[in-house]
């Protein structure tokens, strides 16, 4: 049984809130070095060289960039100008006048936890796997096939779930039989550290929903013995993301496609196209955040499904189907010190302290120190990865 849950409600497109082993690998470009390729007097453009700002960017991606900034700001990614180098590509997550601090993969600033809202998490949470009918385990009412799990209502009021298999997980068990997800990168080829297990998990899905004859359909999303509910009203596609998230457990669901634009985005995304491990054109925030114990476990990791009663509707009426046709095992970045151990900075007015999105493949502030603002040449605008690239 699940301890609690909280809810929230998705009407006509609108959501509220109701309610240790090692891999042996090297490393290769790790600095995270851009390449030179136009500069114009307010917009230029470099060819990423190596994997430090991984996923999100990877060897030969394209950026266009402005020099036309006031000031960057935290989270900015910025192309700088370290000191002795060539050019390279960061994230600001440290600002002047203020002591950063890295304990078990989180961020710190003047002791205040740098919890992540969703549309942050697009940014830096990372696929693990993301084949939806090979992830997932069925318990009752969902059946896989072609890379999909479909779903029919039986009729009843029952809750049918859909589990994360972890078999199908990159996983150990720690002392108490707790799975553990450790922070390999799997885009790099190559690299030699001790790994180290990931606190924040989650799932994050499109639901396709045929609401049959009217009967609104609830999605809980299971974090441990958590839950978040969505109540559906209504037919179409609708994103779910849910998980345990920097001490917190979080969730939202969010209409998508709907428009030729929006359409593409969703399409590329469900096609495995777009790198981020969420659905796109989510909202900023979370519509549910609540407190989770430190220990807590992210498993298991679930989604359910039932029909609630519709009083206006009768017993004949169609059933309400829904598919999912991605379903994504997320994990959050995890933050390393450095290799000397020296995990608390405290930064000097005027200066940056720069990272990159792929701690185990970037040299940054970490080794070589913050960096003037002087020394941040402009902000990245647009990304193009290499399919992409016009």
């Amino acid at each position: 049984m699940i301890g609690d849950h909280v809810c929230l409600s998705l009407r006509s497109g609108v959501a509220s809130h109701s309610s240790v082993f090692t891999r042996s690998l090297i490393v290769a470009g790790a600095v995270g070095l851009v390449a030179w390729l136009w500069l114009g007097p307010s917009d230029a453009r470099m060819r990423v060289i190596g994997f430090s700002m991984a996923p999100g960017l990877r060897q030969g991606d394209l950026v266009r960039w402005t020099s036309q900034v006031l000031e960057p700001r935290r989270y900015d990614r910025v192309i700088c100008q370290r000191p002795g180098g060539q050019p390279v590509l960061k994230r600001v997550v440290g600002l002047g006048g203020e002591n950063l601090q890295c304990q078990n993969g989180e961020l710190f600033v003047d002791g205040v936890w740098q919890r992540k809202n969703l549309r942050q998490l697009a940014v830096f949470g990372i696929p693990v796997i993301s084949q939806a009918s090979g992830l997932a385990s069925v318990r009752t009412g969902w059946f896989g096939e072609a890379g999909q799990w479909a779903w029919s209502s039986t009729g009843n009021s029952r809750r049918d779930w859909l589990v994360v298999d972890l078999a199908a997980l990159p996983h150990e068990l720690g002392g108490d039989c707790v799975p553990l997800l450790y922070d390999d990168s799997p885009w790099l080829s190559v690299e030699s550290r001790r790994l180290q297990p990931v606190a924040d998990a989650g799932l994050a899905a499109v639901v396709d929903v045929d609401a049959g004859g009217g009967h609104p359909v609830e999605i809980t999303m299971r974090v441990g013995e958590q839950a978040a509910c969505v109540v559906v009203r209504g037919s179409g596609a609708f994103a779910c993301v849910s998980g345990r998230l920097d001490g917190r457990l979080v969730a939202a669901a969010w209409p998508v496609g709907g428009t030729q634009e929006a359409d593409d985005r969703l399409e590329a995304w469900l096609e495995g196209a777009v790198r981020s491990a969420l659905p796109p054109d989510g909202p900023d925030e979370w519509a549910v955040v609540k407190n989770l114990p430190l220990s807590g476990p992210f498993f298991p990791l679930g989604i359910s499904t039932r029909v609630l009663p519709n009083q206006q509707m009768g017993t004949r009426d169609a059933a309400p189907q829904l598919t999912i046709s991605r379903l994504v095992f997320w994990r959050d970045v995890h933050w390393l010190p450095h290799p000397n151990g020296q995990d608390n900075w405290t930064i000097p007015a005027g200066q940056l302290f720069l990272l990159g999105d792929c701690p185990a493949a970037s040299r940054d502030s970490r080794h070589w120190g913050p960096l003037a603002v002087e020394a941040v040449l402009g902000v990245v605008t647009e990304t193009l990865p290499l399919q992409q690239e016009r």
